[in-house]
């Protein structure tokens, strides 16, 4: 003893049994048998002098059984009350705590059934010449609710409390404030006192509140209140989710709504007892008084918490307007910048525009967004668990970034059921030259969308998510170089001057493989140099030649020898943006990282970063953003990590 076993998913614990004298024995057994004793079928459990305590996992609302009583007493147990008794028959028309028992025959030496109807929690039966069979039990029934009251009896009697004291009653904070009389005028004057002797309709005591109100704090949103009062002069207050009201008498509130909560009253005419409920997701709640008491402020459990959605629906900025690269502008709270677009040949542009429509394109309602060759870039200031948008798209390729990871695709189908870092999306429609809807599932941290023929609205998201934790840090070598030597320690000092007075050191692209890197410049591959004067700096950078026919260069290659996973930049450079792409071994684009250096003759100094989940940056480019714009690239130090 005890001994345990399941059957059909139902743990059974063998215990004591009580016999008819009030004395427990644990000497019994339980036996399978199929001699059909119990009116069943099959398989039946011959229970002598034990009780079996069936655990069901959950409260369930109704349970049957078939038996075959042939000798001595009976056992049963249900939440938690234990009967003894004679036969079956003995129990039909009892009750439980809310569980009603119904037994057909039980007369003794026979076969019946037992039903028990109400919410179970815990079940167990027994005798001594009994068999049982087909325990059947219907699903799980709600855990009733816990009601929770504060009755002002933890308070000695007579104890007074004013503005702004907080005391404790029940496991609530509650807080004495300022109180409204009928002129609008507030008063700080009065007080909250223990009675016994005023009636609000309750028992024991309650709580005279004269002048004050009493801010109830319950540590959740609740989604139903009760009290009684009793109300005998002067006016009242009230403040439900923040909404406050001034008025005569109780009843005079009857059916109203603060934000979604339901006010009824009983009674409440005035010089009288009544009961007043609230119904509805209640976040705070005070009450006030003249010549007031009250007493056994009943709630319920902690409601969950209604999910608050959120939409850029882009009613905010004036109709037509227009926005052009890096420019930022803010709709219903989200900050939106507008980036470049990646062409379906893999080229960047910063030529395009968005601007705000309403011609329905999206499929949704009022004001709307038309995308044409650019990004849209949403910082929502916090990971969230859904994104949902409406989409209209009718012509080029698309593009979209979660969690920095960049697809350039066709049309919005082809990327239902996408995976970006455990985001899942789904899509409907979106075959090309229709509206549709994407749909973001799972943590998301970073969101940006952007097509050539491109119309959205109704973006849409919820509450903030927990924040994912960050895998556990990969050990990795960190490397770094920068250019005042060569890798064996000679000196840069540079053998070539262009018409500026610019010192260069012009490479080969080879001169740096010790440091673990190639570096070419594109699409001219002749002309990447030290430069050995930048300004007033008195560093040298890995840069482009401006002169010496060498006017087309734009972006500086570094080819890595081994894979890496991560690589830093720093550097300096013109007031604009520069972008590092980033590709694996077969010139897939890992990424992008984009930074704005700003201009000064001091040579500031700037830091782009790329990290991926593994060892897989084959190579990077690196250059001013925009392709129509013509300013020095200059790379202080590369740093990387395996």
């Amino acid at each position: 003893m005890p001994d345990r076993f399941s059957d059909s998913g139902v743990e059974i614990t063998v215990r004591a049994f009580q016999w008819d004298n009030g004395d427990w024995t644990t000497d019994g057994y339980t036996e399978v048998s199929d001699a059909g004793d119990a009116g069943g079928s099959g398989h039946g459990m011959i229970v002598n002098n034990v009780n079996l305590d069936f655990d069901f996992c959950c409260t369930v609302t109704e349970l049957t059984l078939r038996f075959g009583e042939y000798g001595g007493n009976l056992n049963m147990d249900i939440n938690g009350i234990f009967k003894n008794f004679e036969n079956f028959a003995d129990i039909d028309g009892s009750n439980f705590d809310g569980v009603t028992v119904t037994v057909t025959d039980g007369l003794g030496n026979d076969t019946g059934t037992l039903k028990l109807s109400g919410p179970i929690t815990s079940f167990a039966l027994g005798g001594q010449e009994l068999v049982i069979d087909e325990i059947c039990y219907g699903d799980c029934a709600p855990a009733p609710e816990v009601v929770e009251c504060v009755d002002f009896e933890d308070l000695p009697l007579g104890t007074q409390y004013h503005v702004p004291e907080r005391f404790t009653d029940s496991g609530v904070e509650i807080t004495v404030r300022a109180f409204q009389w009928d002129n609008g005028d507030w008063t700080t004057d009065g007080f909250a006192e223990v009675s016994d002797t005023w009636d609000a309709g309750g028992s024991g005591h309650g709580m005279i509140v004269n002048n004050v109100n009493l801010d109830f704090d319950f540590c959740c949103t609740v989604s139903e209140l009760t009290l009684k009062f009793g109300e005998y002069g002067g006016n009242l207050n009230i403040d439900v989710n923040g909404i406050f009201k001034n008025f005569e008498n109780f009843a005079d509130i009857d059916g109203s709504n603060f934000d979604g909560v339901t006010v009824t009253v009983t009674d409440g005419l005035g010089n009288d007892t009544g009961t007043l409920t609230l119904s509805g997701p209640i976040t705070s709640f005070a009450l006030g008084g003249q010549e007031l008491v009250i007493d056994e402020i009943c709630y319920g459990e902690c409601a969950p918490a209604p999910e608050v959605v959120e939409c850029v629906d882009f009613e905010d900025p004036p109709l037509a307007q227009q926005y052009f690269i890096f420019d930022r502008f803010n709709d219903s709270g989200v900050e939106i910048t507008v980036a470049a677009f990646q062409w379906g040949d893999g080229r960047w542009t910063t030529d395009g525009y968005t601007h705000v429509t309403e011609q329905g394109l999206a499929g949704g309602s009022g004001q709307e967004m038309w995308i044409n060759n650019v990004n849209l870039d949403f910082d929502f200031c916090c990971t969230v668990r859904e994104v949902t948008l409406k989409f209209g798209e009718y012509g080029g390729n698309l593009n979209i970034d979660v969690n920095g990871i960049f697809k350039n695709f066709d049309n919005f189908a082809d990327m239902d059921g996408s995976n970006f870092d455990g985001v899942t999306v789904t899509v409907t429609d979106g075959l090309g030259n229709d509206t549709g809807t994407l749909t973001l599932s799972g943590p998301i941290t970073s969101f940006a969308l952007g097509g050539q023929e491109l119309v959205i609205d109704d973006v849409c998201y919820g509450e903030c998510a927990p924040a994912p934790l960050p895998p556990s840090p990969t050990p990795f070598a960190e490397h770094s170089c920068s250019f005042e030597t060569f890798p064996d320690g000679t000196p840069v000092t540079g053998d070539t001057k262009d018409t500026q007075g610019i010192v260069w050191q012009r490479l080969e692209g080879d001169e740096f493989a010790e440091c673990g890197f190639l570096v070419a410049s594109a699409p001219v591959t002749s002309c990447v140099a030290v430069r050995t004067n930048y300004y007033s700096s008195p560093h040298n950078y890995l840069a482009l030649i401006t002169g010496l026919g060498c006017v087309n260069a734009r972006r500086i290659e570094i080819t890595f020898l081994e894979p890496v996973q991560e690589v830093c930049l720093e550097f300096s450079g013109a007031s604009t943006h520069y972008v590092m792409e980033v590709y694996d071994e077969d010139a897939g684009l890992l990424g992008t990282s984009i930074e704005l250096a700003e201009f000064d003759e001091e040579g500031s100094l700037f830091t782009t970063t790329f990290s991926s989940d593994t060892a897989n940056i084959s190579r990077t480019s690196f250059g001013v953003y925009s392709e129509s714009i013509t300013a020095v690239v200059a790379i202080r130090e590369i740093r990387y990590a395996r």
